[in-house]
């Protein structure tokens, strides 16, 4: 048993070993047992719930409250040829429909589904007031006054004002006709391409791409505060629509402002100069930025993150190792061979290309 796991790893994912922990966690959930499994960001957790799942019976079902990260994972896992879906929100009736079939079918592996909605933990955490009024709030309990102790307390968030982006946001829930769930509203602000935009003539909306200099965490994060302020009401049992209170008239008339907590900039290390390593060796620079030029094309092609198409740490191994065939291409951190069957010859040629050009201006 423990090599069929371990060729899943570099077969379907491209990797060669094991982190720490993760062969253990793996083998025993193929078992049948039971792991409480807690790591860090970028520990690797993922892989010890998808391979078993790929290795059991049945379906493995992920429970997970943020449809952003559901969506990033399996299209992921999609791009390594694994039979994934998720079932959440931001679905139309008729895709629900059509994961769920899928599921009865037993075409699935993994399939990805959502809490419903947890607007009081969002309340909690982008909390710009005492978090312990909200907490206790949520359990019918008062406090007239601030607790003083946590985070808020004792370092008040900057507030911003963001009246013009919660009417756009308020006008685009109207404009959809208060059908649709935050996904939705999201795509249609940023001007998604989708074809289920296109299919609704959503992209003839007047609030179609009114948002495409936002992000859509920050979006996400304005609909939420919309939802807890009372602006927005969200029906948990009907996919999680987005519908307009009585409250959002003043804002969508412009007599009253809408605030927030500023997002919270985290502090990141000074990124270090001209050359860097992977591998205990320097990559090319050049040829790192165009693969990732390439990367971006592809991934806006069939629209996919970048990072699906593959991570930042594969484009440093190409960069540095410059494979020249398929094996030397399997090689590479990240690449199992349902990657290279679908990207192997783009990135190939890419390689093989700069390495001429680099080879003809040294002539």
């Amino acid at each position: 048993m423990t090599g069929q796991p371990l060729k899943s790893l570099k077969n379907i994912f491209g990797y060669d070993t094991y982190r720490p922990q993760q062969q253990e966690i793996i083998e025993g959930l193929i078992q049948g047992e039971d792991a409480f499994v807690l790591m860090p960001t970028g520990g690797g957790k993922s892989l010890c719930y998808q391979i078993p799942a790929l290795h059991r019976p049945g379906v493995g079902i992920v429970v997970s409250p943020l449809i952003s990260l559901m969506k990033d994972q399996v299209d992921a896992l999609q791009a390594c040829g694994v039979k994934a879906a998720y079932y959440n929100s931001s679905l139309k009736s008729g895709e629900a429909r059509r994961v769920l079939a899928m599921l009865h079918a037993g075409e699935l592996d993994l399939l990805y589904i959502e809490i419903h909605k947890l607007n009081a933990m969002v309340a909690f955490a982008e909390a710009a007031s005492c978090r312990r009024r909200i907490l206790l709030g949520y359990f019918d309990e008062r406090m007239d006054e601030n607790c003083g102790n946590c985070d808020t307390c004792l370092h008040p968030p900057e507030m911003i004002d963001v009246t013009e982006d919660a009417r756009k946001a308020l006008s685009c829930v109207y404009r959809v006709g208060q059908r649709f769930g935050m996904g939705h509203v999201i795509d249609v602000l940023r001007g998604s391409k989708k074809e289920r935009i296109i299919q609704l003539g959503h992209n003839r909306l007047s609030t179609y791409g009114i948002g495409a200099d936002r992000s859509q965490e920050y979006w996400g994060g304005l609909l939420h505060h919309l939802v807890y302020g009372g602006f927005l009401q969200q029906d948990v049992d009907n996919y999680s629509v987005l519908t307009l209170t009585d409250a959002a008239r003043p804002v969508l008339r412009g007599e009253q402002p809408v605030t927030m907590a500023a997002p919270r900039v985290k502090q990141t290390a000074t990124a270090k100069t001209t050359r860097r390593e992977s591998g205990g060796r320097e990559y090319d620079e050049e040829l790192f930025r165009r693969l990732r030029i390439l990367r971006k094309k592809l991934a806006d092609d069939t629209g996919v993150p970048p990072f699906v198409v593959f991570s930042d740490v594969s484009l440093a191994g190409m960069a540095a190792e410059l494979p020249k065939d398929d094996e030397a291409f399997l090689n590479i951190h990240g690449v199992g061979a349902h990657k290279l069957e679908r990207y192997g010859e783009q990135f190939l040629a890419e390689i093989r290309e700069y390495l001429r050009e680099t080879e003809g201006r040294e002539a």
